[in-house]
């Protein structure tokens, strides 16, 4: 990973580890950052079109090696 310089900044990959772990209607998506991996749940029964929209970008590839910072 490369760092950035600023102290507090995340440099973070999406990975969804080979697929997508759905469990009762939860759909759950890994953050790999270089503090530790943070888990990210997602409710498709609640807000099936932003689920469906993050997962599109999440499987395309738009936030590997995105840095994140807030």
């Amino acid at each position: 990973m490369k760092k950035t310089g600023l102290p507090a900044a995340l440099i973070a990959a999406l990975t969804l580890g080979g697929a997508a772990c759905a469990q009762d209607d939860v759909v759950t998506v890994e953050l790999a950052t270089e503090f530790g991996d943070i888990t990210i749940e997602l409710y498709p029964q609640k807000a099936p079109v932003t689920v469906a929209n993050f997962l599109r970008h999440v499987d395309g590839g738009y936030y590997d090696g995105a840095t994140f910072y807030r």
